[in-house]
């Protein structure tokens, strides 16, 4: 698969094809104090029955089973058992996990499965109705005043077209934001309320996912090969319909830390064959499949974030909601950084001074 047909995505504060050091860093840390129970209802794992045949029709649509401990399907079709990275069976899907812990290993035997296997993990019902309702109302909230701004690409090159490449509006939170005054903006906080109190739960609640999957060694297979233990703020992406999208690129084609994207869509009453907005990936290794990801509400998407995935987002034709986080790797990361400051001598590195490991 040829590299040239990518667009390089990144933060909006990044300037320059090879300028790691603009992308903002913010440290995770493992805590299970915001959760003392499951946050949803029960959650669906579809591993990627999602592959379709590469040569199917554009129309082709990934149909999610919608049933608890749906079971895994090979690349060529058949079924296969629900089976973990330490082949054990993975847990029934269709009792609720009772403690935050046992939803926690539940997700995280999904995620390390399907990533290994096929380099992406979607979850269904991942945070329930009620919090996912919560979710789409502050963002809806922050979509109608006007504060978002046209999605970034990096290259002079490209500022021409821009538009014509990636159609969405866009957002950056950290979730940790105060509730300003009416008269401030979302930048000058006037008291100790969260303005974002479910965004930021959702945050916390990828960043445990992912902490855990990266701490478990021996029986993480491909995650054995990463340590994580930062990530970018949260980008909240708005493809306004009309026929918006985003053409197909990689969101880490250059090394510079990335190593896994997580999104979480909020788009409730969904209808792909109406509304469009697929998110398709073409798995490398799976020359001859795509995956095709409906953006449907409550849904969590896991995938590589480098060259393994190049993606893009198909045609959206009413308003698509979606939150990203991009988790970095650190050796990956601190690397980039050292080329970066070799190319850039006595160049500051943008919020990594600060930037802590997980404790």
């Amino acid at each position: 698969m040829g590299t040239g047909n990518y667009y390089f995505s990144l933060p909006e504060e990044a300037l320059h094809m090879n300028d790691p050091a603009t992308v903002y860093a913010e440290p995770i840390f493992p805590s299970t104090s915001f959760a003392a129970q499951p946050p949803n209802n029960g959650f669906i794992s579809t591993a990627p029955e999602l592959l379709q045949p590469s040569s199917s029709s554009q129309n082709t649509i990934y149909q999610s089973t919608h049933v608890n401990n749906s079971p895994h399907v090979n690349m060529n079709g058949s079924t296969s058992s629900n089976v973990n990275m330490n082949g054990t069976t993975a847990p029934n899907d269709s009792k609720r996990p009772n403690t935050f812990k046992a939803w926690l290993d539940t997700i995280c035997l999904h995620v390390i499965n399907d990533m290994n296997k096929f380099g992406i993990c979607v979850i269904d019902n991942f945070l329930g109705q009620q919090r996912a309702e919560a979710v789409l109302k502050e963002v809806k909230g922050l979509y109608n005043q006007g504060v978002f701004s046209d999605g970034q690409l990096v290259g002079d090159k490209l500022k021409g077209n821009s538009q014509n490449i990636r159609g969405d509006k866009i957002l950056w939170v950290n979730g940790t934001e105060m509730r300003p005054s009416p008269a401030n903006n979302i930048h000058q906080p006037s008291s100790n309320e969260l303005l974002l109190p479910n965004v930021n739960f959702l945050i916390r609640t990828l960043d445990q996912v992912i902490f855990q999957c990266d701490s478990m060694t021996g029986k993480n297979g491909i995650f054995s090969r990463h340590k994580i233990n930062k990530r970018t703020k949260a980008m909240i992406a708005c493809y306004p319909g009309s026929g918006t999208g985003y053409v197909k690129h990689v969101d880490n084609p250059n090394a510079d830390g990335r190593c896994i994207t997580a999104i979480y869509y909020l788009n409730k009453d969904w209808n792909t064959a109406r509304d469009g907005g697929i998110l398709r990936i073409f798995p490398v290794g799976f020359e001859q499949k795509v995956a095709e990801i409906e953006p449907l509400f409550d849904r969590a998407l896991f995938f590589w974030s480098d060259r393994r995935n190049p993606h893009e987002v198909q045609a959206a034709y009413s308003v698509r909601f979606a939150i990203t986080v991009w988790y970095f790797d650190a050796r990956e990361r601190k690397q980039a950084l050292d080329n970066y400051q070799r190319q850039k001598p006595g160049s500051k590195m943008q919020n990594d001074e600060d930037l802590r490991p997980f404790q």
